[in-house]
C-alpha cells in the first residue's frame, strides 16, 4: 500500500509493487486486466504504477530487464581464450540462473511470458539493450563490424534459444535449474552453428 506523507512523494517499494501487480494480471489474465484494476488491487494509484511501470508488459518483463546490466558485465569478464559460443553460453546462464532459480514470482513471470502472444511482439527497452550487448560482443570477438550479419544472427539465435529455455523451464514442473535448461539450450544451438570456419 502506497504511503502519503504531506508535501512528500508517494513511497512505494517498486520491487514489492511488481510483484503484487504481477500476481493481479496472473491472476486475471494478461488480456482481461486493465492498468487500473492492477493499480487498485496492488493499492497505489495509476499515476504511481505508471510512474513504475509504464505498461503491463512492463510489470511481466519486470526484474528480467535487471539481467542486462548484469549480462553485459558477464560478457565484459568472459576469458577471451573460450570460445564464442560458449562465452556466451556461460554469460547467460550465470545470469538467469540466479535470477528465476526457486523464485515462484519468477516462474509466474515466465508462465505469462510463454503464454501471452502480445508479450512475444512486445520488444521493450532491455531486450533492444541485450541484443546490442549481445551484437557487439560477438562483433568484437569475431573481429567484424557490428553491422555484419553474423553478430546480428547470433544475437538474434541466443535471445530465442534463451527465452525458449526459460519458458520451457517454466511450464514443466521437475524441470532441474533453469541455467541446466539454458546451457542444454544454447549448447545445441552452438553444436548448431559454425564460427569463423
Amino acid at each position: 500500500m502506497e504511503t502519503r506523507r504531506r508535501g512528500r512523494p508517494v513511497l512505494v517499494d517498486p520491487e514489492e509493487l511488481g510483484r503484487r501487480a504481477l500476481a493481479v494480471i496472473a491472476e486475471h489474465g494478461y488480456a482481461a486486466v486493465t492498468m487500473g484494476q492492477i493499480a487498485t488491487e496492488s493499492g497505489v494509484s495509476v499515476r504511481t504504477l505508471h510512474r513504475y511501470f509504464p505498461s503491463k508488459a512492463d510489470v511481466v518483463w519486470g526484474s528480467l530487464s535487471q539481467a542486462v546490466t548484469k549480462l553485459r558485465d558477464a560478457l565484459a569478464a568472459a576469458d577471451p581464450d573460450v570460445p564464442l559460443l560458449t562465452a556466451i553460453e556461460e554469460a547467460v546462464v550465470s545470469v538467469f540462473d540466479p535470477l528465476v532459480e526457486a523464485d515462484e514470482t519468477e516462474r509466474t513471470r515466465l508462465q505469462l511470458i510463454a503464454t501471452t502472444a502480445e508479450l512475444h511482439e512486445y520488444q521493450s527497452e532491455p531486450f533492444q539493450l541485450w541484443r546490442r550487448d549481445l551484437i557487439a560482443f560477438a562483433a568484437a570477438r569475431l573481429g567484424l563490424d557490428p553491422d555484419d550479419v553474423v553478430p546480428a544472427a547470433i544475437a538474434s539465435a541466443t535471445q530465442s534459444a534463451t527465452l525458449v529455455a526459460l519458458t520451457w523451464w517454466a511450464t514443466h514442473e521437475n524441470a532441474g535449474a533453469p541455467g541446466d535448461v539454458a546451457r542444454r539450450a544454447l549448447g545445441a544451438l552452438g553444436d548448431g552453428i559454425r564460427v569463423g570456419e
